[in-house]
């Protein structure tokens, strides 16, 4: 008790000591059960009307979560939601900035649809939008069969967003890729065929980090669905959108993103390939490409150890399809016999280490 009393001192040095004292104590079941003695003060003090105590009682709940995951039931039982509740019902555009770098670690899974519905209200406030939208995406992924309301609501939010400026979009593929972070997120998006078609019209965006969101979100999807029909489905819808982008189909604009000179791209590029190449779906996808063989077995391609490795287990998926022998045709499916057994690291030319320069765009397109 008299180190809580610690988070009402002025100097904040003292606070934040008191704060990992209390944080490191929890660590263990005995000194968790020993901090939470003092929930009734801890509720007193999210309940005062002192702003700053308040967010810093807050903050102490996630350090104790950081120390000790299951003590989050105990936080909210302690008045932890009830307390960013009221922030988020208030007016005051500060006090909300302040908790919502809290909130997703506050919320956890197992916040109540009421909250949850309180919080979407909230992305109205474009300074909050993306750490709300995010935040609800994260819970309602996490549930098997999340609340209808909810979910109703979070994509009709996402939805809105999709249709807004660039910072709005990527806002709302960015909640995406964190509700497709799991299968029961991946089918709910599956499931709303209009608002999954507007979500793929980012494959012909010409920013970069709209396309690598955009990429992170099909790795995503491939990586939780692998029903070959529902594969299909999916890879018609972005067809579909391909044949408005500038290289004229999904899978030469994948493509595209796999030349550009930028790292991060790429990688998120061939994890959508080998998303893909789970099924038998995927890998027709992959294959209408002509350049996908070289691109994707020559090492001189790739400078980067992780995207090597990716590409290399690809490859390794690919050989394993019974039908890719009939779709890539002999010599291709040879070659990628060949990068499968070899390794990711070694030069299908010299046999040996491979150290050559990328050969890879130098400008974007």
């Amino acid at each position: 008790s008299a180190v809580l009393d610690r988070l009402q001192d002025s100097d904040i040095g003292v606070v934040e000591k008191a704060t990992r004292c209390l944080a490191s104590a929890c660590e263990s079941a005995h000194g968790l059960n020993e901090v939470f003695k003092c929930s009734p003060k801890m509720r007193e003090f999210l309940s005062s009307g002192n702003a700053s105590l308040r967010l810093r009682q807050l903050a102490l709940f996630v350090g104790i979560i950081e120390a000790s995951p299951d003590a989050i039931d105990l936080c909210q039982a302690a008045g932890s939601l009830e307390a960013l509740a009221e922030d988020f019902r208030g007016d005051d555009l500060l006090v909300k900035l302040n908790s919502i770098e809290l909130l997703p670690k506050l919320v956890g899974k197992s916040a109540e649809p009421e909250f949850l519905m309180l919080l979407l209200k909230s992305v109205e406030e474009p300074m909050l939008t993306q750490s709300v939208v995010r935040c609800v995406a994260h819970v309602v992924s996490l549930c098997s069969s999340p609340p209808a309301d909810v979910s109703q609501a979070l994509l009709g939010v996402v939805k809105k967003l999709l249709e807004g400026d660039s910072a709005s979009q990527e806002a709302a593929l960015g909640a995406l890729v964190v509700l497709t972070s799991t299968y029961s997120g991946s089918s709910l998006l599956c499931s709303n065929a209009q608002l999954l078609s507007s979500a793929f019209e980012a494959l012909c965006s010409t920013q970069h980090e709209m396309r690598l969101v955009f990429m992170h979100l099909l790795a995503n999807i491939f990586s939780n669905i692998t029903d070959e029909n529902d594969v299909s489905t999916i890879i018609a819808g972005l067809n579909q959108v391909g044949q408005c982008c500038s290289e004229g189909s999904a899978a030469a604009q994948l493509i595209n993103y796999a030349k550009q000179p930028y790292e991060d791209l790429r990688i998120a590029v061939y994890q959508v390939w080998r998303a893909l190449c789970q099924t038998e779906a995927g890998v027709r996808f992959v294959s209408l490409s002509p350049s996908f063989v070289n691109i994707l077995s020559d090492n001189a391609l790739e400078p980067s150890k992780y995207g090597k490795e990716v590409k290399h287990e690809t490859s390794i998926l690919i050989t394993r399809r019974v039908c890719a022998p009939e779709t890539f045709g002999a010599s291709d499916f040879e070659v990628l016999q060949a990068f499968a057994k070899r390794g990711p690291f070694l030069s299908a030319r010299a046999g040996s280490t491979e150290d050559t320069a990328p050969k890879i765009a130098t400008t974007s397109s």
